[in-house]
């Protein structure tokens, strides 16, 4: 809950706009934007993890992977966000 609002309600409002929208409005330090950011992609960032470490190091610990996961998310708003502001979002298009 975001202010009386569940976070699929708010995202709802958030899939209506573009990615550079969501991401203008976490850079301009809009709390219920990053709640969506995080929501939306802490699957992709837990998996990909996951699947990281299983390769590369396989006894690894489950605190490990809260860890790095939590260390992604932060430097995402290091240094005023700048790692979001550096985003260009560009797609290669075949």
């Amino acid at each position: 809950m975001v202010g009386g609002l569940s976070l699929s309600c708010i995202s709802m409002n958030f899939d209506k706009r573009s990615e550079k929208e969501l991401l203008t409005a976490c850079i301009q330090g809009d709390k219920k934007a990053w709640d969506i950011f995080v929501e939306k992609y802490t699957d992709l960032v837990y998996h990909t993890i996951h699947k990281t470490l299983n390769i590369y190091h396989p006894d690894f610990l489950y605190q490990e992977l809260e860890d790095i996961h939590n260390s992604i998310f932060l430097s995402l708003i290091d240094n005023d966000y700048k790692k979001l502001r550096q985003y260009k979002g560009n797609i290669s298009k075949t």
